[in-house]
C-alpha cells in the first residue's frame, strides 16, 4: 500500500534522523563501497527525504542526496544539471519521492527523465511514492511505468494465500509482482 505522511512518521518515528544535529552535518562518501542510491527529491520534502533515506540506510544502501553533497554548486544552474546527469549515472539506482511538490518540480521531472534513460532498462529505477493524508493521489500518470515502494503492513497475502511478511517491498503493479526492498537494492 502507498504509505501516506502520517503513515511513514509513524513506521519511522523511533528513528535517530531526526536529531537534528545529525541531519545538518551529514555528507555523502563516494568512496563507500555498498550500492547506492540516488535520491531524487524535492528539498521541501525534507522530513520525507531524511526518513526514507533512514530506511535505505538500515538496509545497508549508500545514499546520495544532492544538498548533502559539497560539490553541488548553489544557485543552480547548467552546471548544477551536467553534475546530477554524472551523479544519476553513476549510483547503482535511481528513486523518485513522490510528492505532490516533487511531481510539480521541473527539476525533478527532469531528474526522473535522464534516471529513465539510464535505469528503466536495467530494472533499476523506482517511485516512493508518499501521498498526502486523505487525499487521493493523482496526476503525473506517466509515473505508473516504474515500480513503487510500498510498505506492506502483514494483512495482504500472496496469490496463493501466504501472508506476505511485514516490510517494505517493490511492487510492479503492471506484472503483479512484488519483491522485498532489500532484494532489489541489492541486485
Amino acid at each position: 500500500m502507498i504509505l501516506t505522511e502520517s503513515r511513514l512518521r509513524e513506521l519511522t518515528s523511533h528513528a535517530v534522523i531526526l536529531d537534528e544535529a545529525r541531519v545538518q552535518t551529514r555528507t555523502f562518501s563516494e568512496t563507500n563501497s555498498r550500492l547506492s542510491v540516488f535520491l531524487s527529491h524535492k528539498h521541501s520534502n525534507i522530513e520525507y527525504l531524511e526518513r526514507i533515506r533512514y530506511i535505505l540506510e538500515s538496509l545497508n544502501a549508500s545514499v546520495y542526496v544532492d544538498w548533502t553533497d559539497p560539490s553541488m554548486q548553489h544557485p543552480t544552474d547548467r552546471n548544477t544539471a551536467e553534475a546530477l546527469k554524472r551523479k544519476i549515472e553513476r549510483y547503482d539506482k535511481f528513486i523518485f519521492i513522490a510528492t505532490d511538490a516533487a511531481m510539480a518540480s521541473r527539476w525533478c521531472n527532469w531528474e526522473i527523465g535522464y534516471g529513465d534513460a539510464y535505469k528503466y532498462s536495467q530494472d533499476k529505477i523506482a517511485i516512493f511514492p508518499i501521498k498526502q493524508d486523505n487525499r487521493v493521489w493523482e496526476g503525473n500518470e506517466y509515473l505508473q511505468l516504474y515500480p513503487s515502494i510500498e510498505y506492506f503492513d502483514g494483512t495482504t497475502k500472496y496469490k496463493n494465500g501466504t501472508p506476505i511478511p511485514e516490510g517494505f517491498y517493490v511492487y510492479y503493479h503492471f506484472r503483479r509482482e512484488i519483491i522485498p526492498l532489500i532484494r532489489w537494492i541489492s541486485k
